[in-house]
This record gives structure tokens, C-alpha cells and sequence, in this order.
């Protein structure tokens, strides 16, 4: 299927890599025959980033390229944004910052029509391992997978996919029958977009994986948090801020999570636990952070279940 491809890429101030970005995705194995339109949306950006992709438009004679402005603001916004803009078969999400591998086009895919069978009703979704560089392009992991620890086999199953993400959502490509499922209205209750997507196309469709690395995944000032590996004595130290910080990441985890599991109707035996934060997380010091959390994890977890059942507003019984 010829032109075939949307690929949908978030900007926000991204002067200084978006060129580097922007050009690894032209100058891709098969992107002229496969791609049929760049939504770049933008979340405001004051910077040169917009100056930069009208300039890569002009020089390169690319009229496939489309800017659209988010006005809403936020990442998960902002992809939202770009992906209403999207008329192909296949979605592929790119951030600003990265470079893609010269064949990660075809490699996605490829890998997607053999994951349905050929089949373009079948919702799906396929990602791959990364490799992790510096702002300066030089190797921080040679995988994405191994640096934090990514069992694909096990970690795809669904009731890992409650707790964790295991894909970046620049290492995706999707289909349109996936996006279709998609309720937007929704967002609200997304920890992030990447990772309800995975949820959605584990439940729904099917979800494969490829080996390769298909894209340098930069961290850098930006985007750095999160990927900061401290010692376990300056963790300790820190261990108040590490404790506030994991609450309201898990209550955010166990809200998506059991909004997910209302909407979908989930089978029991499927279902978000306590254990499955402990079971799942993959360091010492947050697997003893989910055992401190036990109870407040389980009072959670019941508050999430009966405010989307309905049973009381949000906003009230809150520990």
C-alpha cells in the first residue's frame, strides 16, 4: 500500500534538534513511496522550531509536510492534536529530539501487516527497542529494552501493561483501525498516550514487537528526568521526595488503569492488584516503595473502581 503512512510529530522549542530529526525521517528507506503526510503540531513554541520545518518544506520540496497548532498545550494534547489530522493507514509518532534508524519505516511496517495477518481490521500496534544518546548523539545504552529492564515477552501481557510502560511511543507504528478505537474524550484519565495505546491494542488487537533498534533516542536537559540513576544512598537520602513523588505517580498509574478496566470490561482475572506494583516494578527501591505503599495501593484501587462504576464523584473520598 503506497503513501500510505502518517507520521505524527510533537514540537514544542525544539530549535536545536528538530532539523536532525526532521531529516532522518526524509531521508528513511522507502519514505517516498510509503509516506504520505508529516503532521508536525506544535504546542507553542517561541523558539525558530516552526522557521526550521517551513524552511526543511521549502528547501526539500516537501509539500507533505502540515503544520497545526495545538491550543490546548500538553504533550498528550498535542500528539491528540496531530493525530485528528491524520488520513493514513498507518500512524507513526516521532518526538523532536530523536533520529530515526534509515530503515525504521519499512522495518514497522512490515512487522505490522505480518502482526494482522494482512488484515487492516484487526487493531494493532507494533514497537521496537531504541538505542539512548546524548544531546551530543553519543551512546548513553545500547538499549532502550535492557536500560530499564524490559522483559517483551512477559511485560506485553496485560496485566503488566496496567502498571508499567514498555514503549516509548517514538518506537511506534500503529494502524488506522487501532486509532479508530481511540475515544479521545478520554485523555483525561491517560498517564500518557503512548502507553493507553499500547493498553487498547493488547486488549483489543494485537501488539508485536521488533528486536532492532530503530531510533537514537536523545535525552538531554529536556527530557532527562526520569532516566537519572542515583545510588541507593542517594535515594535513601531523598527518600521523602521519592515517596510523594511515587504516590502521585501511582495514583495516576491506577486510575488509568481501572478506568480502563470499567471501559473495556475486563475480566476479573485480568484486573489491576496491589501485588502487580510489586510484581512488576523492576529496582530494588521501588519494589520497597510498592511494599510501603501496600494498603494505600489497595484503598486506591477500590476509590478508582467505584468512581468509574459510578458509585461516588470524583473529588471525594480521597486518603
Amino acid at each position: 500500500m503506497n503513501n500510505s503512512v502518517s507520521i505524527v510529530l510533537a514540537a514544542f522549542n525544539g530549535e536545536n534538534f528538530i532539523r536532525e530529526q526532521l531529516e532522518s525521517i526524509v531521508d528513511s528507506e522507502g519514505f517516498s513511496s510509503c509516506v504520505k503526510e508529516i503532521i508536525i503540531t506544535d504546542d507553542g513554541s517561541s523558539d525558530k522550531t516552526i522557521a526550521i520545518v517551513e524552511q526543511i518544506k521549502r528547501s526539500r520540496n516537501l509539500d507533505c509536510i502540515k503544520i497545526v497548532y495545538n491550543n490546548q498545550h500538553g504533550i498528550i494534547n498535542n500528539f491528540c492534536n496531530g493525530l485528528s489530522y491524520c488520513s493514513g493507514e498507518y500512524i507513526v509518532l516521532s518526538d523532536q529530539d530523536d533520529i530515526w534508524e534509515p530503515k525504521k519505516i519499512t522495518i514497522l511496517k512490515n512487522a505490522l501487516d505480518k502482526c494482522t495477518g494482512n488484515n487492516i481490521k484487526v487493531p494493532a500496534l507494533v514497537f521496537s527497542d531504541s538505542m539512548m544518546v546524548n544531546e551530543c548523539n553519543e551512546i548513553i545504552s545500547e538499549s532502550f529494552f535492557k536500560y530499564n529492564k524490559i522483559n517483551v515477552r512477559d511485560d506485553i501481557k496485560i496485566q503488566s501493561l496496567l502498571t508499567k510502560n514498555i514503549a516509548q511511543g517514538c518506537v511506534m507504528m500503529f494502524n488506522k483501525a487501532l486509532m479508530e478505537r481511540i475515544d479521545f474524550s478520554t485523555k483525561k484519565h491517560w498517564v500518557m498516550h503512548d502507553w493507553y495505546l499500547l493498553l487498547l491494542a493488547s486488549y483489543l488487537g494485537r501488539v508485536c514487537s521488533v528486536d532492532n533498534k530503530l531510533i537514537r533516542y536523545r535525552i538531554h536537559g529536556n527530557n532527562a528526568l526520569g532516566f537519572q540513576k542515583q545510588n541507593i544512598f542517594s535515594k535513601i537520602a531523598s527518600f521523602n521526595k521519592i515517596f510523594q513523588k511515587y504516590r502521585i505517580y501511582i495514583d495516576k498509574v491506577i486510575n488509568q488503569a481501572c478506568f480502563f478496566e470499567t471501559e473495556m470490561n475486563v475480566k476479573k482475572n485480568e484486573t489491576l492488584t496491589a501485588s502487580l506494583f510489586f510484581k512488576n516494578e523492576t529496582t530494588f527501591m521501588r519494589k520497597i516503595m510498592s511494599l510501603y505503599n501496600f494498603n494505600y495501593i489497595k484503598k486506591r484501587i477500590n476509590y478508582y473502581r467505584c468512581l468509574h462504576h459510578g458509585v461516588y464523584e470524583q473529588g471525594n473520598h480521597h486518603e
